[in-house]
């Protein structure tokens, strides 16, 4: 079971990935955060497995969480999803240690696919 953490400033975002995850028998969402300034304290507490990483949260770039989050939780791999879909987003993710980059207006089979290709 690959355990998931959710983080996004837009509940509808939230809900929709929590959703179609549960669709699936190898995934598991295990946590949610809204708040930036939660993320790394949801992210110790959960110990997860993959986090999903909207890249523009309020009032903070989602790229300056990634090394924090990797901290609390030593080993998750995080996937930076986002609207910003662009080669300077891509590389400011990946540059901050995101595994993997997936635009949110691609399929939703583009992130199943990620998140087990992470976890591989």
């Amino acid at each position: 079971m690959i355990k998931i953490l959710l983080i996004d400033d837009e509940p509808n975002v939230i809900q929709g990935w929590r959703m179609r995850l549960a669709l699936e028998d190898d995934l598991a969402v295990i946590g949610e955060a809204g708040d930036p300034d939660a993320a790394p304290v949801m992210a110790q507490a959960t110990q997860p497995d993959v986090i999903l990483l909207d890249l523009m949260l309020t009032g903070r770039n989602g790229a300056d969480l990634i090394p924090q989050l990797v901290k609390a939780a030593p080993g998750c791999r995080v996937i930076v999803v986002s609207i910003y879909d662009n080669v300077g987003s891509r590389y400011l993710a990946l540059q901050a240690g995101a595994s993997a980059f997936v635009a949110k207006q691609e399929s939703p089979e583009m992130l199943l696919t990620a998140i087990r290709e992470v976890m591989e």
